[in-house]
């Protein structure tokens, strides 16, 4: 592939969007107390396929077979993107809730869950008794004292409508037939099922720079513009 590609993906559109997402998506720091539960990544599952933690612990995901595979939230909380072998991910959970999550490369037979349960609720000791003191002579109270305020109505500009910006389309394709993603170091990192959506950020010599519509912004790949994916503007 042309290295216009490869420029394309440090254009400051593109790094400026990334930063945003990435800000809104990223996993908290790890506490220092938090458990560690390790999710082995072999013969093409996830083992264990369904994991029970709590609030606050942390999942390891580790690459133990000779394929590359991904840890992907499927409601795109995170992604751990292509784990190479012996490639490893982590994720601290802080919410409580079931987390499915699949391989984008073997969506069929990869698949997973983790269910992260709150805390169990402790006890509260009731506070001591409090001595009541004897009661003191009631004083009667001042006269008293009325005071009118004379409320003086504030004028309230009239709010100044600002008209939105126009909307610029978006070009977008979505994928017919199975056909494989590139990185920019022409490696297959999946192959693209019909029904997915991919936003293109470029084009070069009928090949398309895109994204997933649940990646994060750093995952682009290259897909060839033939017939097996159908290119608009939304």
């Amino acid at each position: 592939m042309s290295g216009s590609k490869w420029l394309s993906i440090l254009s400051p559109s593109v790094l400026l969007a990334a930063l945003g997402v990435t800000l809104l998506l990223s996993a908290t720091g790890e506490t220092a107390d938090a458990a560690q539960y390790t999710v082995n990544i072999r013969d093409f599952s996830f083992n264990p396929s369904t994991l029970n933690i709590q609030v606050g612990d942390v999942v390891r995901w580790e690459n133990g077979g000779a394929a590359t595979h991904t840890a992907s939230s499927e409601t795109g909380i995170w992604d751990s993107g292509s784990l190479a072998p012996g490639g490893v991910f982590s994720q601290q959970f802080l919410t409580p809730g079931t987390f499915a999550y699949f391989c984008r490369i073997h969506p069929q037979q990869m698949r997973g869950s983790i269910v992260v349960q709150a805390p169990a609720a402790t006890a509260t000791q009731a506070p001591p008794t409090a001595t009541v003191p004897p009661e003191a002579t009631p004083v009667p109270p001042p006269p008293a004292v009325t005071v009118v305020v004379e409320e003086v109505p504030v004028p309230v500009p009239a709010p100044t409508l600002v008209p939105a910006p126009p909307r610029v389309p978006e070009l977008w394709f979505q994928v017919l037939e199975p056909t494989p993603a590139y990185s920019s170091t022409d490696e297959v990192l999946w192959i693209a099922a019909p029904g997915e959506w991919y936003r293109v950020l470029d084009q070069d010599a009928g090949w398309a720079l895109a994204l997933w519509e649940f990646d994060p912004p750093d995952a682009l790949v290259w897909i060839e513009l033939d017939g097996r994916v159908e290119l608009g503007a939304f």
